[in-house]
């Protein structure tokens, strides 16, 4: 498979929510279009979507620059669909290092965690820094860090969505059982969801009219050969 970065990309980005999908481009499309083209996602919310905001930063209260979630969903109802995106870089294998998280993460007497109500995010988190649990393939600390973010800013009204582009090989393996163990340990506490890119392509083909058409070819001879489909 080709490698290829965000940067070397069209910034196309596709969005995905239940069994519908709404697709926008990052750098062109005005707010009003990207709310228009988001009503076959606001049909399976069962709420409109208010906003749609790529490379969304939610603060944690601490020092420094929060990551970036590639993109989120604001609901009319106050939920957010917060949506972490990853094409190849998950293949990269990670290398062991002492702590993935910067002291900050871990105060004296305080648990960053734990004090906004995410005690299984806490336990996972003191796990990884001190090294009883490690990923290779998948990202457990960004999405770690995401929700500490997520829960200062809005509190329970949020769940987390990760939604990768998927291949054939040995590292998928690895990369999909990491994603199982993440999703037991804290799945139901952040509400965590994991979609594949061609998982997504297949519900925008069976969606019908309410997506562009043009826009769905397009996607299938650049992303989805036959191959890459299985």
């Amino acid at each position: 498979m080709e490698r290829r970065t965000r940067a070397q990309s069209d910034y196309s980005f596709i969005s995905i929510t239940g069994s519908v999908v709404s697709h926008a481009s990052k750098q062109a499309a005005s707010q009003r279009s990207r709310l228009q083209s988001s009503a076959p996602i606001s049909k399976t919310l069962d709420s409109p979507v208010s906003a749609i905001r790529f490379e969304a930063q939610h603060h944690t209260g601490l020092q420094g620059i929060p990551p970036n979630l590639d993109v989120c969903l604001v609901l009319e109802s106050g939920h957010t669909v917060a949506i972490e995106s990853k094409f190849t870089e998950w293949l990269a294998r990670k290398r062991l290092r002492d702590g993935p998280f910067k002291a900050k993460y871990f105060p004296p007497a305080r648990k960053l965690w734990t004090s906004r109500g995410l005690p299984a995010c806490q336990i996972l988190a003191s796990d990884m820094q001190n090294r009883r649990e490690h990923f290779l393939h998948f990202d457990a600390p960004q999405m770690l860090k995401h929700t500490l973010g997520l829960v200062t800013q809005l509190g329970s009204t949020f769940s987390l969505w990760y939604v990768y582009f998927d291949c054939e090989c040995p590292e998928s393996d690895i990369h999909k059982a990491e994603i199982r163990r993440f999703a037991d340990r804290v799945g139901a506490e952040i509400r965590f969801k994991v979609l594949t890119y061609q998982e997504l392509f297949r519900r925008l083909e069976s969606a019908g009219s309410s997506i562009d058409r043009g826009y769905v070819t397009y996607l299938e001879r650049r992303y989805f050969a036959p191959s890459q489909m299985g």
